[in-house]
């Protein structure tokens, strides 16, 4: 019997029938023969299970399991609702098949099973129902929330577009502004595969997005673009309705500082990064056209304490502060109640919201957060992590079992290694449990006296990846190794931090393969030409930061501003942190390419 109820079934239609959140579909009941071993249930679920149970077949007791999944899934017994819509329901063609379908998607995301609601969906789209218009606006309405949940943005925009096309006109606004917040989380390469798909508006929206990414023109430039647009595309709903980023840029002028400070440690063991950050500020500064603030340059190395720094930087009135970058001076920031913006180039581990005072760095955690999103879009459901035993390796180590944990991702194991051959081979048969099935050979050998029998060692087959911290050219030694044990499906992940140089000549293009990892677009254009990866990332750090200081209202007036850069697309988070979204990039023939454009994600429809 299914789990015991203290409602009575009319009180429950009586509230569900009161807040319409809820349409049971009562077919009219079979005259059944009540007796003392068949009891009429007073419980509503389980009434309806019995009302289905008394039925002579399959088809006629299916609408009764529905009803009963119904209520089920109202009373947030999932379990419970899954099981009824998959033995009962789902696959018997009736008048609410298609409607069970969308019930059984609907479950599978509330028990965080985004890739089994997709794959419900796509066979609901094969059902009669979906001819019906309002049915296609359901089905939309439904996919959507799923594939947000994967962070396949690209099939979200598709989507939104698609939706647009079906919903009234009364209800399309909303959907258009959730349809541009698709279009600008995606990257840039992201966007440009999207500028010929044949899919009506979709065109319009990517191209009225693209003028909003010219980082090589003035916020007036980008302006008098879309307004030449809106001219000849009159009809489009982007023209019709400007986007609200379009809405705030127009005030942006009036809010452009007219000086800027940067803090930054220019004369000791961080010169080398602080002059790269400050390169990327200035080569921003002088590519603007027109009136530039005035910008002045402080060397936080050149005082003993940070509050002369902070002294120092007042006595310029400027309207935005950028810098410091040390952790420390960063922390000391928190003792001030400062009455304009500054924008840290650091962040602390546990930091609070504070009046005026953003984040913005290159902290991995963004990158990790991006990995397992995509991760799960793959279809992972669980992974490990294998590190060198460097600081900066550990702790990422750390951070990425941390990210996991709260995105609910298992991790089956956490080990870091010696970088020797022996440190790699222990570390990789541990990784994969080949230890124990070889000790498992070892004690059947002694079992069964035979020494010479023939039996070759397996890798374990319950992870999907390996979260990797290090540097390429120490990837380039684990990729064989994890393939030569029989592991050539699991898929390294990492961060930007493996991707330190290009790769060398002698480097096999197979060790390399089948390890994505994170990086920040500028990279992904430039790579080629870059000679000191991490010197050029923080140079881009520099570059948006600036950027940043220049459009900070845009973030303080839009909600879930996003902005395309060299760093990723940027939004702030509420702790006025600066979160960025970067690549998913992989080597193919030794050409760095977005890993997303690898039929990684096959799309359902």
């Amino acid at each position: 019997m299914w789990l015991s109820r203290i409602l009575t079934l009319s009180t429950l239609v009586v509230a569900l029938v009161g807040c319409g959140s809820v349409e049971l579909n009562m077919p009219e009941p079979a005259q059944v023969q009540q007796s003392e071993t068949n009891p009429v249930p007073s419980d509503p679920l389980q009434y309806q299970v019995w009302l289905a149970e008394q039925q002579a077949s399959k088809t006629s007791a299916a609408p009764y399991y529905y009803n009963a999944a119904i209520i089920a899934k109202q009373d947030q017994e999932f379990t419970v609702a899954q099981d009824i819509l998959e033995q009962h329901v789902v696959d018997i063609s009736f008048a609410r098949q298609y409607d069970a379908n969308l019930l059984l998607s609907e479950v599978y995301l509330k028990q965080e099973q985004p890739l089994r609601a997709l794959g419900r969906l796509s066979y609901a789209r094969g059902l009669a129902g979906f001819r019906q218009p309002q049915n296609q606006i359901r089905y939309y309405q439904q996919r959507i929330p799923v594939l947000e949940t994967l962070g396949s943005w690209t099939n979200v925009a598709k989507d939104r577009v698609r939706l647009s096309l079906l919903l009234p006109i009364e209800a399309r606004q909303e959907n258009q502004e959730q349809l541009w917040q698709a279009l600008q989380n995606l990257t840039d390469n992201e966007l440009a595969a999207l500028e010929n798909y044949p899919l009506e508006l979709l065109p319009g929206w990517v191209a009225v997005n693209k003028m909003l990414r010219r980082a090589d023109q003035t916020i007036d430039q980008q302006l008098a673009s879309y307004e030449e647009w809106t001219r000849t595309n009159p009809l489009h709903p982007a023209a019709q309705t400007a986007p609200l980023d379009f809405q705030v840029m127009a005030d942006l002028e009036s809010f452009k500082p007219k000086t800027i400070i940067v803090m930054l440690p220019l004369s000791k063991e961080l010169s080398a990064a602080s002059e790269a950050i400050l390169d990327g500020i200035i080569g921003r500064y002088f590519a603007g056209i027109g009136d530039r603030p005035k910008l002045h340059v402080i060397d936080t190395d050149g005082y003993t304490t940070f509050d002369e720094v902070m002294t120092q930087a007042f006595t310029f009135n400027a309207d935005v502060m950028v810098g410091p970058l040390r952790k420390q001076n960063v922390a000391q920031l928190m003792r001030y109640q400062l009455d304009r913006p500054v924008i840290a180039l650091n962040q602390l581990d546990n930091s609070t919201a504070q009046e005026n005072l953003y984040h913005f760095s290159l902290n991995p955690i963004d990158e990790i957060d991006e990995l397992l999103t995509f991760a799960k879009r793959e279809g992972a459901r669980s992974g490990a992590v294998l590190t060198l035993q460097s600081t900066w390796a550990l702790r990422q180590g750390d951070q990425f079992v941390d990210e996991a944990q709260q995105l609910g991702m298992p991790v089956l194991a956490h080990l870091s290694y010696e970088d020797t051959p022996l440190g790699r081979q222990q570390a990789v048969k541990k990784l994969l449990l080949v230890d124990e099935s070889e000790e498992r050979i070892k004690s059947i050998k002694q079992w069964l006296g035979t020494p010479d029998l023939e039996a070759s060692s397996r890798a374990r087959n319950d992870l999907d990846f390996v979260f990797y911290a290090g540097k390429l050219d120490n990837a380039k030694q684990i990729r064989p190794m994890l393939d030569f044990y029989f592991a050539n499906k699991i898929t390294m992940v990492a961060t930007s931090s493996l991707h330190d140089a290009p790769p060398n000549n002698i480097s096999k293009v197979e060790d390399i393969e089948r390890i994505v990892f994170t990086e920040i677009p500028e990279l992904v254009k430039k790579s080629g030409s870059q000679p000191n990866y991490t010197l050029a990332r923080l140079s881009a750090l520099g570059t948006d930061s600036y950027l940043l200081a220049t459009r900070l209202h845009l973030f303080k007036k839009v909600q879930h501003a996003k902005l395309s850069s060299q760093t990723g697309v940027l939004s702030l988070n509420d702790n006025q942190t600066f979160s960025r979204r970067p690549n998913i990039v992989t080597y193919r023939n030794g050409v760095l390419q977005d890993a997303t454009n690898d039929n990684f994600y096959t799309e359902t429809n």
